[in-house]
């Protein structure tokens, strides 16, 4: 079976079973929202926004049978954050999966691991105002099982800075394919 038709597969799964639905209690971030920040991004922020996408990036990538830096990956989040992917296989429809990092972990990981994906990003675009900032970034997921597939797609981060610093609130990706291809202002800066 194909790694996309095997996500797929995972994806509708939880769907028809309820799971990666949020947990209850975690509606609204504990995390304390700074009160002295400008409307203008500094150095630093871009710099503290690109370090916490990267780490998610990292944290969940690796070859087959390496356990991946949960806490690493919880680290990037806030506590009542949600991560959103929207799913199709070829002439299905689509599929939208809602986890928590939480549940994202005890879900997801097992198949990274057992699989081996490493995910890299390949074009990034940072907008900010204020307390919040946004990342559109294109992502490239490589299997590393030996079968040599590979899949496109956008990560859009929502971040909030908080008393410990930037954190991802939310992520929300969506993976190309034939019927919906990366548009040319966000393909790979190398392609």
């Amino acid at each position: 079976m194909g790694r996309i038709a095997a996500l797929f597969i995972l994806s509708a799964a939880s769907v028809f079973t309820g799971a990666g639905t949020p947990a209850p209690g975690r509606s609204t971030p504990s995390d304390e929202v700074r009160d002295d920040i400008t409307s203008t991004i500094t150095t630093s922020d871009e710099a503290e926004i690109g370090a916490v996408v990267d780490a998610m990036y990292a944290s969940i990538s690796g070859p087959i049978g390496v356990p991946r830096d949960w806490q690493r990956f919880e680290r990037a989040f806030t506590d009542a954050a949600q991560l959103i992917g929207y799913f199709s296989a070829p002439g299905e429809e689509l599929v939208v999966r809602q986890w928590t990092p939480d549940v994202f972990r005890e879900q997801i990981g097992p198949f990274l691991v057992e699989t081996g994906v490493v995910e890299t990003e390949t074009r990034r675009s940072i907008q900010h105002f204020g307390h919040i900032a946004h990342v559109f970034s294109t992502y490239r997921a490589v299997f590393t099982d030996g079968e040599a597939t590979s899949v496109t797609g956008i990560n859009s981060f929502q971040l909030i800075k908080t008393e410990r610093g930037w954190k991802i609130q939310s992520l929300i990706w969506q993976q190309a394919s034939e019927v919906l291809p990366l548009p040319r202002e966000y393909a790979a800066e190398t392609d």
